[in-house]
């Protein structure tokens, strides 16, 4: 599937990259999804990484992490979720109201883009499966740890960068709680319907505000590709998503459920948190048995966006994880 928007006026590292391949598929329920990869070139990479958007992200919005990364000898992959990014729109004649299937079908969609594209390219020219390294971002998080519960093996380690486990708004309620309320708005108001407070998306959101990021350039890409290609554009969530976003976390969040995930994380908490529940990510750290948390007092909810000093410690703590693995398949892997 080739990317038809006209590029934003951003830098040239913001935009798409020499190399880069776009691709597409139709999942279990027949609805097409999109996705992209990006190479090292001329070398076969010492680890692959599959990047995990957040809520309303699209793959667009990753190519300088992309192109840093296979700087670095890593092979990228990105997926965009269903209802976001060109991937088919759940929402039929409302595409800017935030819909979401069950979150166990974000988890099925993203088995059969592993297993059946990212798994079958991670091959070295020796047989050798290229190990695989997990990137995510806020509910491409949840939806990572619900994948790693359920897949487990597939993933040598994992970055997750404000991982949705709660959602900050209504942290002040228990989970279950929180869901009998919403399921109740969702029946009396449609599960369809706008939860309080959202709206359409407007140009406006990102201006003046350091929630996502403190990266003037950086927080500017997102908008700037929405504008260009209205397509991408997703508004606010509705009564459905936020039922499914509690339920989502309150599974990934029992105590069964976290201890039984073996594979080596790295949780990123933003200082500047206002959209997930920091606390929630605490909780779950104590539990993962292989988990270690990160802390970056200064920056917004997307790290990965924001200014130099905090994303190269971010991005240095990738590498260091995929240097550590490449280690033990006899390989070399520069630092960042």
């Amino acid at each position: 599937m080739a990317n038809s928007s006209t590029p934003p006026h951003l830098e040239d590292r913001f935009l798409q990259t020499e190399g880069w391949t776009w691709g597409s598929f139709k999942n279990n329920n027949g609805q097409m999804l999109r996705f992209g990869s990006l190479y090292p070139e001329g070398n076969t990479p010492n680890a692959v990484i599959v990047l995990l958007p957040g809520r309303t992200e699209f793959i667009e919005k990753y190519f300088e992490t992309a192109r840093d990364l296979t700087q670095k000898n890593l092979a990228v992959w990105v997926i965009d979720w269903r209802g976001q990014g060109k991937s088919e729109d759940i929402s039929g004649d409302t595409p800017h109201r935030g819909h979401s299937p069950d979150f166990n079908e974000h988890v099925a969609d993203l088995n059969e883009f592993i297993t059946d594209y990212v798994i079958k390219a991670a091959i070295r020219k020796n047989k050798k499966t290229i190990p695989l390294i997990m990137l995510a971002q806020s509910m491409g998080g949840n939806i990572g740890l619900r994948y790693l519960h359920a897949h487990p093996g597939d993933f040598k380690a994992a970055l997750l960068c404000a991982p949705m486990l709660g959602i900050n708004d209504i942290k002040f309620l228990p989970l279950s709680l929180a869901m009998i309320l919403v399921k109740i708005l969702g029946s009396l108001f449609g599960v369809h319907s706008y939860a309080f407070g959202q709206n359409n998306w407007k140009a406006t959101e990102r201006q003046n505000t350091d929630i996502f990021s403190h990266d003037p350039a950086r927080n500017a890409v997102h908008d700037a590709w929405y504008l260009s290609d209205p397509t991408l554009q997703v508004g606010g969530v509705t009564f459905g998503w936020l039922y499914h976003a509690l339920r989502s976390c309150k599974k990934i969040s029992r105590k069964k459920a976290l201890t039984s995930i073996k594979t080596p994380l790295l949780l990123a908490l933003a200082g500047k948190e206002e959209l997930v529940d920091t606390k929630a990510i605490n909780r779950a750290a104590k539990l993962l048995p292989n988990a270690k948390t990160l802390e970056f007092p200064e920056a917004g909810h997307e790290i990965l966006m924001e200014k130099d000093d905090i994303r190269n410690k971010l991005l240095s703590s990738l590498t260091e994880i995929t240097q550590e693995i490449a280690d033990k398949n006899g390989s070399a892997l520069e630092t960042l």
